[in-house]
């Protein structure tokens, strides 16, 4: 137990350093090996970690680059917590037709005519772009 305690105190000492380090010097990937460390800080001591960073993110001595930073640092860090793994937009619309294919009794050795009827769930992303009129326009009147 005594041991998780030095992770945290050790863990919050890096990420109060390094976070407010910046490129004095040259040295190569330096971004990349900053924001690599705290994400490796937060997954070692989540708790300790992301409650600093939550609370140093309202503080008036950051630029708003940094800012960007303690949030891209806190979504790494909860990704890397949880094993989530990002697939591309191919890769989800194969899986969404192979899970649609099994849910219909398909194994996907219909026809094209049988694949396309399969595939009901829309691509990631379908309604973006797409102007929809959720509210009557000022000269329209609407009765209920």
């Amino acid at each position: 137990m005594a041991a998780e305690g030095n992770v945290d105190e050790v863990a919050l000492e890096i990420t109060q350093i390094i976070l407010g380090m910046t490129k004095e010097f040259y040295m190569e990937d330096f971004e990349k090996c900053r924001r690599d460390t705290l994400i490796q800080c937060a997954v070692a001591a989540p708790r300790t970690v992301a409650d600093y960073l939550c609370y140093q993110f309202y503080e008036d001595n950051y630029t708003i680059g940094q800012r960007l930073d303690i949030l891209d640092v806190i979504v790494n860090a909860a990704r890397e917590l949880s094993k989530l793994e990002l697939k591309t937009p191919v890769e989800q619309d194969d899986h969404l037709k192979k899970t649609k294919y099994e849910a219909l009794g398909n194994q996907g050795n219909g026809s094209a005519e049988e694949e396309n009827a399969a595939v009901l769930i829309p691509p990631p992303g379908f309604l973006w772009g797409r102007k929809t009129n959720l509210m009557p326009s000022a000269g329209t009147s609407s009765t209920r």
